[in-house]
């Protein structure tokens, strides 16, 4: 039974955005040092916001919330494992 609920959610669920634009937010970007390149943490980032529209019900008007929340989110994730 459960099976077949998560398989009819995931017929039903959008695919993340794969986006290759970039959004200035005035944050200084990643040193050239990090273990990530800048397309990864892009997506990192884009997949993270996805996810939080999708909790949402993908109502409309906090795109850019789900956006700059996601940003925070993961880039304070990097900068913790960085050390």
């Amino acid at each position: 039974m459960r099976s077949s609920t998560l398989t009819a959610r995931h017929q039903n669920r959008k695919s993340p955005p794969r986006h290759r634009g970039r959004v200035g937010n005035g944050e200084a970007p990643l040193d050239q040092s990090s273990t990530f390149e800048d397309d990864e943490v892009f997506q990192m980032i884009s997949e993270n916001a996805y996810y939080r529209a999708e909790r949402r019900g993908f109502q409309a008007g906090e795109e850019v919330a789900d956006w700059l929340a996601a940003e925070r989110e993961v880039r304070s994730q990097l900068a913790s494992a960085s050390g």
